[in-house]
């Protein structure tokens, strides 16, 4: 009886551990995410899930096109939109802020902005210069102004924005992570902090997959990893 009883409960032991381990996450999360976005916060809190999770495997592609997620098999894609995927699911996953910014010797060369208008006499630089870049608009409670603006310098990268208003070349409408060290030193100075501006990216990184792959467990369980990491969205 003694002997039944102990292989009884190793039976019982090994069945909690199957179970167990049946509930640990396994199998790979596909990913993509825009290049800047992804190499200055993304990739520096995946480390921390993969350690948390050790039966999972990441592959992460940085790009700033719009990728084809069925096409090519990527379970999530985090993007920056104002507007939703039609015909999949999208999730809001961190909040992206932007700032309009000078470099000291630019505001003293050309004098900081007062107003919104006053932006059509300065050398404007946004990330992805278009036709449609040509206007900035801004809101301040129940106000909005759109202005016509201009620049000797455009580019289809953040970072290279962002050196190039380090460099003196204008004010700059950046996402404020890509900024924030050069704000805290002095290196860059935000301008019409009242105004924010509204651009075609939005106001957050959103996670975007079809139905079935974002019911996934693995996928779910990274999704509010994220959002735990990034704050409120």
């Amino acid at each position: 009886l003694e002997f039944a009883r102990r292989a009884l409960g190793e039976i019982s032991s090994g069945q909690e551990q199957l179970r167990l381990m049946r509930s640990e996450l396994t199998g790979q999360i596909r990913l993509t995410a825009p290049v800047s976005w992804g190499q200055q916060v993304l990739a520096k809190r995946l480390p921390e899930f993969l350690r948390q999770h050790p039966g999972i495997e990441i592959e992460l592609g940085l790009g700033d096109r719009v990728v084809d997620l069925a096409y090519e098999r990527v379970d999530i894609g985090l993007r920056w939109s104002a507007q939703p995927t039609p015909q999949m699911v999208n999730t809001p996953v961190a909040r992206v802020a932007w700032v309009m910014a000078a470099s000291a010797a630019y505001l003293a060369a050309c004098s900081a902005p007062a107003t919104p208008e006053d932006l059509a006499l300065h050398s404007c630089m946004c990330y992805w210069r278009e036709s449609s870049d040509d206007s900035w608009t801004l809101n301040a409670g129940t106000r909005s102004v759109k202005v016509q603006v201009c620049s000797r310098y455009h580019a289809n990268n953040p970072e290279a924005v962002a050196d190039a208003a380090l460099a003196g070349l204008g004010v700059a409408l950046l996402p404020r992570y890509l900024c924030e060290d050069a704000l805290a030193d002095g290196r860059l100075t935000s301008v019409l902090e009242g105004w924010v501006p509204a651009t075609k990216f939005g106001t957050h990184i959103t996670a975007v997959a079809t139905p079935d792959r974002m019911g996934m467990a693995r996928n779910q369980a990274l999704l509010a990893f994220l959002r735990q990491q990034l704050g409120p969205v």
